[in-house]
């Protein structure tokens, strides 16, 4: 799954590239949200959980508590649980 956000509805081509031994593998795939649904609150708490993992990794290559504080509040708002504090 990749989750994220965006301003306005739009079409766009999503490019996944990769290899398989010697080959390499394309796939194109065309993604239009003009009639795409709003997400409900399990998309919302799993698209938290993935701002507040990064916000982890920035944490630990950076050593700065302001990450973990953020990552703290990005899971209050999705309600989703903090297991470490």
């Amino acid at each position: 799954m990749i989750y994220g956000t965006i301003d306005h509805p739009c079409e766009f081509d999503l490019l996944v590239q990769g290899r398989h031994r010697e080959d390499w593998v394309a796939i194109r795939k065309e993604i239009c949200f003009y009639d795409g649904k709003k997400g409900n609150n399990d998309l919302a708490s799993r698209f938290g959980a993935q701002l507040a993992n990064l916000c982890y990794t920035k944490f630990l290559s950076e050593g700065k508590g302001s990450h973990l504080k953020e990552a703290k509040e990005i899971l209050k708002k999705t309600r989703t649980s903090v297991i470490f504090e």
